[in-house]
């Protein structure tokens, strides 16, 4: 099974970012649309989503963390939940994340987020040492996009979780793009689907990551992050 014919993602993108990026106050409501979105456009050949869930990350200092968030570690480094949207309700609202809400560096080691990070080429040890990354420039017309694939997630070494969501879910692959921002913070957006995803569906998919990051980036200028 394959991504809808019908979906172009250039024009998806065009449209999501001439729609979203005057349309919201915060980086949160934005990328909580962004993944709503993604979601409910991008579907496989019968007319439903292609992905379970999909998600966006943007990294944290202390001074950035969610208001709910109570961490008394002032020098660490996070990776907060700021959208997400799925096949489970919960799945719809970061309030109700159980365990990624808010991911310290620790985590930043882990299989898929270490892969994730390599193959977007963000350099997570500079980062978790407080140094600032080098901000990515947004090309539309970059044909060679950096992007994190895992074609079979059944077995996988890099979805660690694998009764609890990848069998229970029917997640077949994960692919997610992110870019580093002019303020040196950087997000992610990964997608767990429920179809195989090729390379070559996979590069036609990240033909998003230039509208998402060009949205996104208008918001973190405005420098308001979360909903109060």
């Amino acid at each position: 099974m394959h991504f809808n014919q019908s979906v172009n993602f250039q024009q998806f993108g065009h449209s999501l970012f001439s729609v979203e990026r005057d349309n919201h106050l915060t980086f949160e409501a934005c990328a909580q649309t962004v993944c709503k979105r993604i979601y409910n456009s991008v579907k496989d050949e019968n007319g439903e989503s292609a992905f379970a869930l999909v998600r966006i990350f943007r990294s944290s200092t202390h001074q950035e963390l969610p208001p709910e968030q109570n961490e008394t570690n002032t020098n660490g480094r996070w990776l907060s939940l700021m959208g997400t949207y799925g096949d489970e309700p919960a799945w719809c609202d970061r309030l109700q994340s159980q365990g990624h809400r808010v991911l310290p560096a620790g985590a930043f080691e882990t299989p898929m987020l270490s892969a994730a990070f390599r193959q977007i080429d963000l350099d997570i040890d500079a980062y978790v040492k407080g140094i600032d990354l080098k901000p990515d420039f947004i090309k539309e017309t970059d044909e060679h996009y950096k992007y994190f694939h895992v074609i079979d997630a059944v077995g996988s070494p890099y979805i660690v979780v694998q009764d609890e969501f990848v069998r229970r879910y029917g997640i077949r692959s994960a692919v997610g793009f992110g870019l580093v921002l002019m303020s040196g913070a950087f997000y992610m957006c990964l997608a767990f689907s429920k179809i195989t995803i090729t390379k070559e569906m996979a590069e036609a998919y990240v033909r998003l990551s230039p509208y998402v990051s060009t949205v996104l980036a208008s918001y973190e200028k405005r420098g308001v992050l979360w909903e109060k």
